[in-house]
């Protein structure tokens, strides 16, 4: 008998807790095994466990991974006429006659009836159906399979092309003789593959109720009233932070109460020192708390330590850190309720650095409060260089400082590596000046100069800033006046153009209707990333962010996106429920799980959901491509576990019925990893890849999760498929890859697959109210950055730009925005990115919603 366990295939959520410590690291780990006992990959993200503990895990993980006894029979189109229930009946007679064989060989009277050893539990293929009408369709092919016996029906012909190609078959349970008969259906002409189903689901459980409890609550059980969910706010809380104040800390008027031996005295004063964070670094992360004396303002001591609490890392520390410094950015800790979680304006009057040479570096001389010791040289003054950082390269993050003897620091000195605190006061962070400076230099970068560039680059790219209002431009210096009478125009970061300009006028990026958009309400969190990929913009006037406004749109160009994963909240206020199908049954361990789309015990879909699509209503949030319809297509169960055929069953089913339903994207957050080296791994993935195919034919975009597991995608399905954009993910800022995303070797990029990078770090969205009472919850991983992807998608089309052609065609244009932007806009990219590929590995552009 032939070994499948080598290939695991179990699909994983790719989202992770919003991390507790300087940034969430993808804590969900990858089910696989050690074929044939060889040696295992170190686990990634995580200390790999011992040898036997480790051979003991998998062997755990391996039982979870595969389903006992069920196969997906995949058919030979040719063979089978396009047709299941002849192919079934072809397949049934087949075996029955080698297990006939084979029990004559052996002298038994007779072989046992096929029912008594298998039973079809889901037909494969474009006519399936979701898991409600599944019994008829389980009854007529065992109907199929019992008829089958003797003669094998002719087979038809396929109607077309987009027919042969197309995934069919059966999924079957095999009840008795599994070896023999998974030989006989791998020997039968009709069959293409038999292949084992697998589970789709975690782990471990990683959604949390905001006090760290599991929050698998029932349905039907008390929950907040959903006109009281708000984004909760505090009358005695600070307007914002000013950025010098988060490197020297920021007070609060409740720390009377705190208990901190020997560091909260009537003597001290507790400050929170902070760092920027989420949408444009525009909302606050605390970092540490510190303990300083009123008199004179240095560090107080207690027990021979200095009192000084960095954040603590690790999912044991998750109370500690929300009580002392909050969940992560956005958050203000329970201690200390009233401190800000935004960051002020820079004031006109604050002035700003202008870069020294190319590329931009800056400088300053600042006096610290307190001295700096440098190779035996103690130092208050220091004179310090600069970099571009966060989003456009508009605030300064200083990197080196040198003593007027000319001894250098950096942030890996001695004198401050390992150390929060000295390293908040020498350096600060990006948009923060050091923190013991006695007066803080400007933390914002100044805007070059503009250039009256006249002259165009094509349909995509822009050469000037006076192109007028609306038009998506960057600064270019003009050089010298070209041979053909145009000009030359050399990017600001020093990259020359190699294309030249012209005397047209200029065009914006998007020669194309733009979408509708409206002031974002009140009394919402603008999720983080939603300002980094433009999906809010400033409308220019000082009247705030503006956003898509789907409402403005005639009903015959809205769209819906479908959401492949553990169903949506459909009593959720913040969401544009429009229906849902189901392709999983209820859990059996899960309290009152119901398989209903509109029901989401899990919480993953409804999260996901709010990122493409939240209302903009002034509850809660707001989404990328806010008020889209979100169409559920519902594959985990409560527990967060599906099958691998239940998950590509409803992607055929969107692939044939969806666009008549209005549905034009798929978003699935999931990721399957599969042994390359496994017998089965070509078989599974032209499996897997073929389904994506057939939604893309159908002018479906299908948007995937890269994968949590900081490793080369290859080995991750779907999103290796050449039909889908696959969607690595970028820290809080923007301006680096996450630590935990998944990538492509520098030198495979762009062979028959692409990626897209988006925000998917300390994302707030909607959480189903069987999760969180209080229906929204902060999570990371790849599983949020898709959505940002699928719904820009969704403004695609409903821009007009994307609704025509296959689905892989228009994320193409997807593409083709995000690079145009880049090269138009160097600033827009981050340290990663296709422009500035790190150590091999290629991130893909970041997406751009220019609609």
């Amino acid at each position: 008998m032939a070994r499948w366990w080598p290939l695991v295939c179990a699909l994983l959520l790719l989202s992770t807790a919003a991390a507790a410590g300087e940034g969430a690291t993808g804590d969900l780990e990858t089910l696989r095994v050690r074929p044939g006992g060889a040696q295992q990959p170190a686990t990634r993200g995580k200390v790999p466990a011992g040898p036997a503990s480790q051979a003991a895990a998998d062997d755990q993980l391996v039982a979870q991974s595969r389903i006992p006894g069920r196969y997906v029979v995949l058919f030979d189109n040719v063979e089978a006429g396009c047709d299941v229930p002849t192919a079934t009946a072809r397949l049934a007679a087949h075996v029955q006659g080698v297990l006939a064989a084979g029990a004559g060989a052996r002298g038994a009277a007779a072989a046992q009836p096929l029912s008594a050893l298998l039973a079809v539990e889901r037909a494969l293929g474009p006519e399936a159906v979701p898991d409600a009408q599944q019994p008829q369709a389980r009854a007529a092919a065992a109907a199929a399979m019992e008829g089958g016996v003797g003669a094998a029906a002719a087979a038809p012909r396929c109607a077309s092309r987009a027919a042969r190609r197309a995934q069919r078959g059966v999924v079957v349970r095999l009840l008795a003789q599994e070896a023999e008969l998974v030989g006989a259906m791998r020997s039968a002409s009709v069959v293409r593959a038999v292949l084992p189903d697998r589970l789709v689901g975690t782990a471990s459980r990683t959604l949390r109720q905001s006090g760290g409890e599991d929050a698998g609550g029932e349905r039907g059980a008390a929950v907040a009233n959903p006109a009281q969910t708000r984004a909760p706010s505090n009358p005695g809380a600070q307007a914002c932070a000013q950025p010098a104040a988060l490197g020297a800390g920021v007070p609060s008027s409740l720390t009377g109460s705190i208990t901190w031996p020997g560091c909260a005295t009537k003597d001290t004063q507790l400050l929170w020192l902070g760092s920027r964070c989420g949408d444009g670094l525009s909302t606050v992360q605390y970092n540490m708390v510190v303990a300083v004396f009123r008199s004179n303002g240095s560090l107080a001591r207690a027990g021979g330590k200095d009192c000084v609490q960095p954040r603590r890392r690790g999912a044991a520390q998750a109370a500690w850190n929300r009580q002392w410094l909050g969940s992560g950015c956005g958050m203000v800790p329970s201690l200390a309720p009233d401190l800000p979680i935004s960051v002020c304006s820079a004031a006109p009057a604050a002035g700003c650095l202008t870069a020294l040479d190319a590329p931009a570096a800056l400088g300053a001389t600042l006096v610290l409060r307190a001295p700096v010791a440098c190779a035996g040289e103690v130092a208050t003054s220091l004179t310090y260089t600069g970099v571009p950082c966060g989003p456009g390269g508009g605030l300064v993050s200083w990197t080196r400082a040198v003593t007027p003897r000319g001894c250098v620091l950096t942030p890996s000195s001695p004198a401050v590596r390992g150390k929060p605190k000295a390293l908040s006061d020498v350096f600060g962070s990006c948009g923060v000046p050091p923190g013991a400076a006695t007066a803080a230099p400007p933390s914002t970068v100044c805007p070059p100069p503009p250039v009256d560039c006249v002259g165009s680059w094509g349909p995509w790219g822009a050469c000037s800033v006076t192109c007028g209002a609306g038009a998506q431009t960057s600064t270019f210096t003009v050089t010298v006046k070209a041979a053909n009478g145009g000009e030359d125009c050399e990017a600001l970061h020093g990259a020359t153009r190699a294309q030249t300009c012209t005397n047209a006028p200029c065009a914006p990026l998007f020669d194309i209707p733009k979408l509708p958009r409206a002031p974002v309400l009140a009394d919402q969190i603008m999720p983080s990333g939603a300002r980094r990929i433009e999906a809010a913009r400033d409308d220019g006037s000082g009247g705030g962010a503006l956003v898509v406004d789907i409402d403005g749109l005639p009903t015959e160009r809205q769209v819906l996106v479908g959401i492949v994963d553990s169903g949506i909240d459909s009593r959720h206020p913040d969401l544009n429920y429009a229906g849902g199908q189901s392709f999983v049954q209820a859990s059996a361990t899960h309290p009152n799980d119901t398989s209903d789309p509109g029901v989401d015990h899990y919480g993953h879909g409804t999260h996901v959901a709010g990122i493409v699509g939240a209302l903009n209503n002034g509850l809660g949030t707001v989404g990328i491509a806010p008020g889209t319809g979100l169409f559920s297509l519902k594959v985990l169960d409560g527990d967060g576990r599906g099958t691998l055929s239940g998950v590509l069953s409803a992607v055929q089913w969107a692939a044939a019925q969806g666009r008549s339903l209005g549905i034009h994207v798929l978003n699935l957050s999931l990721a399957a990893y599969i042994d390359p080296s496994s017998e089965d791994y070509d078989a599974t993935r032209a499996y897997i890849c073929g389904v994506m195919q057939e939604a893309s034919d159908g002018g479906i975009a299908v948007v995937i999760a890269a994968g949590n597991y900081a490793s080369d995608l290859h080995a991750y399905l779907p999103a290796n498929c050449p039909c889908v954009a696959s969607v690595t993910a970028v820290d809080d800022d923007g301006s680096e890859p996450a630590s935990y995303t998944n990538w492509l070797p520098e030198g495979q990029r762009n062979v028959d697959h692409f990626l897209l990078a988006a925000p998917g770090t300390g994302i707030f969205s909607t959480m189903s109210y069987e999760k969180d009472i209080t229906g929204f919850q902060t999570l990371s991983g790849t599983s949020m950055a898709a959505p940002h992807v699928a719904a820009v998608a969704a403004s695609c089309v409903m821009s007009g730009l994307c609704n025509a052609g296959t689905g892989l065609e228009q994320l193409r244009l997807l593409e083709g925005a995000a690079k145009a932007k880049r090269d138009a806009q160097p600033g827009y990219g981050f340290a990663g990115d296709a422009e500035s590929t790190q150590f091999g590995k290629f991130y893909g552009f970041l997406t751009w919603d220019g609609f």
